[in-house]
């Protein structure tokens, strides 16, 4: 067989897949690179991206030649396309190199760029001129030089970035850029250079489509692509090279140890790297986390959710601010007025890159959360599905709540319907009946009572002054007294005037006082009665007494029977406590319950309004244990 001619030229057509595949992996760098530059986040560091993608296509171009036509070029051509290989690889890594190091944050110092530009040209003039015989044949130790550097400013910047999560997630995307450069690029380069190792165009493909990674890399993270997600990105690859690592040292490990089992050492190492993988993690996140704080709220969440939920008007909006602050703990938060269109924005939304969450209010505008976890981190896609699950569930539980309440309502009016129309007028027609007999003095009773009950009843939000409900109260005791000779005693605190209470709340206190006055003739022989209404603090105090004695058979019935009972349940829904005391003589039955911040303020007065709180602490720090009407653990 004669010797193969060499053609003088070669169709294009028949130029190797190589070429065309290399041209389009540095198209591809430059189009990356240009459309970075274009969303103008990132001014200065993308003009460093569009040179070291322009270097990248130059590398590109020459070595698909280089490979695909080498044989058959004249040996000047050559020697061009291998400067011009140069120029692009040095172009490419200069141009990166000077964007970690003013990126995100300026590291100064810029003349040690300029020290290794000056080395970067010494090695390639070196190499061909041969000045010096440096390690590596000037190529390896030039990249590893570069290489160092690269990751010394990736270094200085997470250092710099540790107080700002913005900056670090973009240190963090950098990071993750220069994977595929450790684990492919740098490796298959030095390999190439081993004339002991023939790869062949497949290391030379791999190589520089690892350098493509990179350039995309730094792309997104000079775009500023959703920073948001960069730290649980980072997490979870570095999980995963670990399992990796640890497959792949445990298979070397067998086979090295072990050689009868080689062939089953794939099967080993898997096994072995499944059953460490858990705890490693484990260890691995306390090593590198070891600040991070329990999830806020945890088994308190639902309970807040319902509170939330369960709260009206301004009320339930403080409590929704204050459950997102207990939930991210935000730098800070400042309300949205509603917008003109949407009304506020109608799901949450990270914005700024994950500095800022907005999160709709319950009825109109919306809020925004600075940085979370006071400033420490940036907001993600867990977090934006967090606030909107919890507010879906909080609106959701408050129209739930919204319905029964109507419900409620509704029930009332027909069971109010129903005791006007049998109860009250059967009450009616027999106080026609007992009109002159002494049964007709209870029928009255019960007659007023349940007319109190219905009126109550039927406009649950309705209200009344105080004073005048205390006049009513007056009437009443006055006439169960006046038949037995027996003397009222009656004082209303003049601080309470004004005070305006609801029918709800005046229907118990009236039927606390019944009760009690009912106890006092029933259980002893009293021939005094007094009643006191006062305010103490920001409480109304309810006081009940008699100079009578309990009889020591009645003892067990006055102190825990039935009367005693209700009035302690009453007290109860009023928020309030009941004490019974004994002394001098006198029996007492005392009942201290809140009165309503807006009621509070106004019975205190002007100079008192900021005594509010203090002086009604005392009045329930003494709640005999064996009074049924005190409330375990309440402190209204």
């Amino acid at each position: 067989m004669g010797p193969l001619p060499v053609l003088a030229r070669r169709p294009w057509r028949a130029v190797p897949g190589v070429f065309w595949l290399l041209g389009a992996f540095g198209l591809a760098g430059v189009t990356v690179a240009a459309w970075a530059a274009g969303t103008g986040r990132s001014p200065g560091p993308a003009r460093w991206l569009l040179l070291a993608g322009a270097g990248y296509l130059l590398l590109c171009l020459a070595m698909g030649l280089i490979a695909g036509r080498g044989l058959g070029l004249p040996g000047h051509r050559l020697w061009l396309l291998r400067q011009a290989y140069h120029l692009g690889n040095n172009l490419y890594a200069l141009s990166l190199l000077a964007l970690l190091w003013g990126f995100p944050r300026p590291l100064g110092r810029r003349w040690l760029l300029g020290l290794l530009l000056a080395w970067v040209l010494f090695c390639w003039a070196n190499e061909w001129w041969g000045w010096v015989d440096l390690p590596g044949h000037d190529v390896l130790l030039q990249v590893g030089v570069l290489g160092a550097a690269a990751f010394g400013a990736l270094g200085a910047q997470l250092l710099a970035a540790r107080a700002d999560p913005g900056d670090r997630a973009l240190v963090l995307w950098l990071l993750l850029a220069q994977l595929p450069l450790l684990a492919v690029a740098m490796p298959f380069y030095f390999f190439l250079q081993d004339p002991h190792l023939a790869l062949g165009p497949a290391a030379l493909e791999a190589g520089l489509g690892a350098a493509l990674l990179v350039l995309a890399g730094c792309a997104l993270a000079v775009a500023r692509f959703r920073l948001q997600e960069v730290e649980r990105w980072w997490t979870e690859t570095w999980i995963w090279l670990t399992g990796g690592a640890l497959v792949l040292g445990l298979y070397l490990a067998v086979s090295w140890l072990l050689p009868p089992l080689v062939p089953l050492a794939p099967f080993v190492a898997l096994a072995v790297a499944g059953w460490l993988h858990q705890p490693l993690r484990r260890l691995l996140w306390r090593l590198f986390y070891p600040g991070v704080p329990a999830p806020p709220l945890g088994e308190g969440l639902p309970h807040r959710v319902l509170e939330v939920a369960a709260a009206e008007g301004p009320a339930a909006e403080r409590l929704w601010r204050n459950l997102l602050d207990e939930l991210f703990q935000p730098l800070h938060m400042e309300s949205l007025p509603p917008a003109p269109l949407s009304g506020g924005p109608a799901m949450p939304q990270v914005v700024e890159e994950g500095r800022a969450l907005l999160v709709p209010a319950l009825r109109g505008g919306g809020y925004r959360l600075g940085l979370p976890g006071r400033g420490t981190r940036l907001y993600g896609r867990a977090d934006r599905e967090l606030a909107g699950a919890v507010h879906d569930l909080v609106v959701r539980l408050a129209q739930g709540l919204e319905e029964q309440r109507r419900g409620a309502v509704r029930e009332r009016q027909r069971i109010l319907a129903d005791l006007r129309q049998g109860v009250e007028r059967r009450l009616r027609v027999l106080a026609q009946r007992c009109e002159g007999t002494p049964a007709a003095r209870i029928v009255a009773e019960a007659l007023q009572a349940l007319e109190e009950v219905i009126h109550s009843t039927r406009e649950p939000g309705a209200r009344e002054p105080l004073v005048e409900a205390a006049g009513r109260w007056r009437a009443q005791v006055e006439e169960r007294l006046a038949p037995r000779g027996l003397r009222l005693g009656w004082r209303v605190d003049p601080a309470l005037e004004g005070v305006v209470l609801g029918g709800l709340d005046l229907l118990h206190l009236g039927r606390i006082l019944q009760e009690a006055v009912s106890n006092a003739l029933r259980h002893a022989r009293p021939s005094r009665v007094e009643v006191a209404l006062e305010r103490r603090g920001g409480f109304l105090t309810l006081r009940v007494s008699n100079d009578g004695v309990v009889p020591r058979a009645d003892e067990p019935h006055g102190l825990g029977g039935q009367g005693l009972s209700n009035m302690g349940r009453r007290a109860r829904e009023l928020g309030g406590v009941l004490r019974l005391e004994e002394v001098g003589g006198c029996f007492t039955v005392t009942v201290d319950v809140p009165l309503p911040a807006g009621e509070a303020a106004r019975a205190a007065g002007p100079r008192e309004a900021g005594e509010a709180g203090g002086e009604a602490a005392g009045a329930h720090s003494e709640v005999p244990a064996w009074a049924g009407g005190g409330r375990e653990g309440m402190q209204p």
